[in-house]
C-alpha cells in the first residue's frame, strides 16, 4: 500500500465531465444536483479502492449551455403570436396585478404550448434552416466546453500518451447533439480535437437519438456510422425509462449501434421518496428526472473514479481489472423491479 495520501498528490491528471442539457430554457446550473452526487460517488470509490481520498481537483465539471441559441427566437415568436400574453412565463407579482392573465393562459393551454415551443422549436432549429445556421451555432456553444478543457490541459501533466479522460453526459436532445459533435471531431475530423484529451465515456440520458434514423430511411446501409470510445475501457451507456416517451434504446437499431453502445440501461428515474418524483416517475412527464436520479449519478461517478485511478495509479492495474468487471456486471443488472416482473427477467 502506498502510504502517502492522494490528497497530497501533485501532478495528477484529472477526469473531465462535460454535461450537455436537453430541450428547455433557463438551463444555467441544471446539473448541480447530479454533480454533487457524482462527486460523492467518485470520492467514495477512490477511497474504497486506494484507501486514500482523491485530490479536491481530481474531477472537473463543465456545463455546456446552448439554450440561448434558440431561446431568443422562441420568445420572439411567442410574443408575436400571443401579444396579450407577453413572455411565456409570468411572475406571481404580475399575476396578482392582472388575475385575468391566468384565465387567458389557462384558456390557451399556455403551459403545454410552452412545452411544444421548447420541444418542437429546438428540434426544428437544430435540424437545419434556410436562415441562421442554428446547427452550427449550437455546436459552437458545445465545443466551447471542450476547448475550455483543452486550455486547462496545458497546465496538467497530460500528454497524448497519458491523456486526460473525458466523460460526456448528454440529456435528451443534448445526447443527440453530443453524438453529432463528437462524430464531427473524432470520425469525420472536421473539427480539431486536442490529442491530450481522450473520450472515455458517453452517458446518454433519455435520448431520442433512435428517432433520427427516420431521416435516413429503412435501408440496411443507412445510419451505420457513429462514435466509438477512444479509451480501451470506454463505455457508452444509454439510460432510458419505459415511461419516458422521449427516451429510446439504441442497441437494437443495427449492428453498428449494437457494437458502439455498451448497454441500454432501463431504469425508473427519479427519487421514490420524493412525493413530486413519485407522482411523475410513472408518467410521460418524468423526462427531466434523469438529472435527479441516483442510479445515473452512481454510474457516472463510479466509472469516472475507475478511469481516474487507471490514469493516476498504474500500480492498481490488477485490482482495477476486477473493478471494471464488477462495474460492468452492475450496469447490466436490471434495476427496474417492475419491468423485470413484466418481462420475466431475473434481477440477479
Amino acid at each position: 500500500m502506498i502510504s502517502s495520501s492522494l490528497t497530497q498528490m501533485t501532478g495528477h491528471i484529472p477526469h473531465y465531465i462535460v454535461v450537455i442539457h436537453g430541450i428547455g430554457d433557463k438551463c444555467d446550473g441544471f446539473s448541480e444536483w447530479l454533480q454533487g452526487k457524482i462527486k460523492s460517488e467518485f470520492a467514495n470509490t477512490v477511497l474504497r479502492i486506494s484507501s486514500n481520498k482523491p485530490p479536491e481537483d481530481a474531477i472537473h465539471f463543465c456545463e455546456a449551455l446552448w439554450y440561448r441559441v434558440t431561446q431568443e427566437d422562441q420568445d420572439l415568436l411567442w410574443d408575436t403570436v400571443f401579444p396579450l400574453m407577453k413572455t411565456r412565463s409570468i411572475s406571481k407579482t404580475e399575476l396578482a396585478k392582472s388575475p385575468m392573465s391566468l384565465l387567458r393562459r389557462l384558456k390557451y393551454m399556455t403551459f403545454f404550448r410552452k412545452l411544444v415551443v421548447n420541444f418542437q422549436g429546438d428540434i426544428i432549429a437544430y435540424i437545419g434552416s434556410p436562415g441562421a445556421n442554428k446547427y452550427r451555432l449550437i455546436h459552437d456553444k458545445i465545443y466551447q466546453a471542450f476547448e475550455a478543457c483543452a486550455k486547462e490541459l496545458f497546465a496538467k501533466a497530460a500528454t497524448p500518451q497519458s491523456p486526460v479522460l473525458l466523460t460526456v453526459v448528454g440529456h435528451s436532445l443534448g445526447a443527440v447533439i453530443a453524438s453529432d459533435i463528437l462524430y464531427d471531431a473524432l470520425v469525420k475530423r472536421t473539427r480539431w480535437w486536442p490529442p491530450q484529451l481522450r473520450l472515455a465515456n458517453m452517458m446518454s440520458l433519455g435520448s431520442p437519438l433512435a428517432l433520427y434514423k427516420l431521416r435516413y430511411g429503412s435501408e440496411t446501409d443507412s445510419f451505420t456510422k457513429t462514435i466509438t470510445m477512444q479509451d480501451q475501457n470506454g463505455r457508452w451507456i444509454n439510460f432510458y425509462d419505459p415511461q419516458d416517451i422521449v427516451g429510446y434504446p439504441l442497441r437494437g437499431l443495427n449492428e453498428t449501434y449494437q457494437n458502439a453502445v455498451y448497454h441500454d440501461k432501463e431504469i425508473s428515474v427519479g427519487q421514490w421518496w420524493n412525493p413530486w418524483h413519485f407522482i411523475l416517475r410513472s408518467t410521460p412527464f418524468n423526462h427531466n428526472l434523469y438529472l435527479k436520479d441516483r442510479t445515473v449519478a452512481k454510474a457516472i461517478g463510479w466509472k469516472a473514479a475507475l478511469d481516474w485511478l487507471q490514469t493516476n495509479r498504474p500500480d492498481l492495474e490488477l485490482m482495477l481489472k476486477s473493478e471494471y468487471e464488477h462495474y460492468d456486471q452492475w450496469v447490466k443488472k436490471t434495476g427496474n423491479w417492475f419491468s423485470s416482473i413484466i418481462s420475466g427477467r431475473n434481477m440477479g
